[in-house]
């Protein structure tokens, strides 16, 4: 028979390296759009327009995976916190030691 084993503490870790990563994304993207910007300033017309339309997409692209990342991250959250206080449940389950 195969065990699970859940260690809450390393979930917990998981979790915060998820978000230091998303963080991480947000500054370098922060970067690519001030850069973007800049040279949005030398075009006009058609290529003004294509390039407003194109970074309101990635915007919103962005926008979404740092909401899902960070659902993942309290969903990782949420269940480390289940284990653990099932974990301790059962222990006072046993009784004292």
């Amino acid at each position: 028979m195969k065990t699970l084993e859940a260690n809450p503490a390393l979930m917990i870790a998981a979790a915060k390296t998820i978000a230091a990563a998303s963080r991480g994304i947000d500054g370098e993207l922060a970067t690519l759009t001030s850069a973007a910007t800049a040279l949005r300033g030398a075009w006009s017309g058609e290529a003004q327009v294509a390039y407003d339309g194109a970074q309101r997409r990635f915007t919103a692209s962005m926008t979404e995976r740092a909401r899902l990342i960070d659902e993942i991250t309290r969903a990782v959250q949420g269940v480390a916190q289940a284990y653990a206080d099932a974990d301790l449940v059962g222990q006072q389950a046993l009784g004292p030691s």
